[in-house]
């Protein structure tokens, strides 16, 4: 009975090791998976960093401009080719127009078309009747010519014209923010840190979720216990019997 005793104890025992040995297993195993993904979300936010960068400016529009007009505005500097390859430019642009003078059915409707070197876009504001509107632009281009226009050692000339695309030629009276110029671009030394007046880049989203699933995998581990485990060749003690 004792010998019997002594058996079944036994063999919990090693079947009690050889699961903690199939749990350490799976713990390497994860270990190994949160480190792959750490290392790949690194290894891709990385040349991501070290390839973009991105540095703004800025130019003023005359303000208030009265009536359906043109007018130059500031200069700013051109992309210096010194810095990288320029890869695109993003546009961001706002305005207020006020009607007054007209009656409360006209339909009013501003355009307002602002060039850069030769190149323009536009941006609208409509209303009916008296009053203000707001018009703004913000989006991205990369069409090559454009690019080469914006590219140099000279200034770059703005202008705006406001035209009237209404039914009837109310009073306006229009106001500019400051309007932006950001010019991204491939640095011709990667990894070289961003220049006074850059904005850092935006890696993509499939990188910051590889990182994103290291680092929660990681966190998971540090909350993981797991229980004790004894060796029943080094086990110390008497039998419970």
């Amino acid at each position: 009975m004792v010998a019997t005793a002594k058996l079944s104890w036994y063999c919990c025992l090693v079947t009690r090791h050889d699961e903690c040995e199939v749990s350490a297993l799976k713990r390497e195993k994860m270990r190994a998976a949160v480190a792959a993904a750490l290392i790949m979300g690194v290894a891709l936010l990385g040349p991501q960093i070290a390839r973009a960068a991105a540095v703004t400016r800025t130019y003023t529009l005359p303000s208030p401009l009265l009536g359906y007009t043109s007018a130059n505005g500031a200069s700013f500097t051109q992309f210096d080719p010194a810095l990288g390859t320029l890869q695109s430019i993003t546009l961001h642009a706002t305005a207020t127009a006020t009607w007054s003078g007209g009656t409360e059915t006209d339909f009013n409707d501003a355009e307002y078309a602002i060039f850069l070197s030769g190149f323009a876009f536009t941006m609208d504001a409509t209303m009916v009747g008296n009053g203000s509107a707001a018009a703004s632009a913000n989006f991205t281009d990369a069409i090559p010519t454009v690019l080469s226009a914006l590219t140099g050692s000279d200034l770059v000339d703005t202008s705006v014209s406001v035209i009237n695309r209404g039914g009837t030629p109310a009073t306006i009276s229009s106001t500019f923010g400051t309007e932006s110029v950001t010019y991204n671009y491939e640095p011709s030394v990667p990894g070289t840190p961003p220049i006074i007046g850059s904005t850092p880049p935006v890696p993509e989203p499939s990188s910051l979720s590889i990182l994103a699933v290291g680092l929660l995998g990681l966190g998971w581990l540090s909350r993981r216990r797991l229980a004790p485990c004894r060796d029943p060749v080094l086990f110390r003690g008497s039998w419970p019997f």
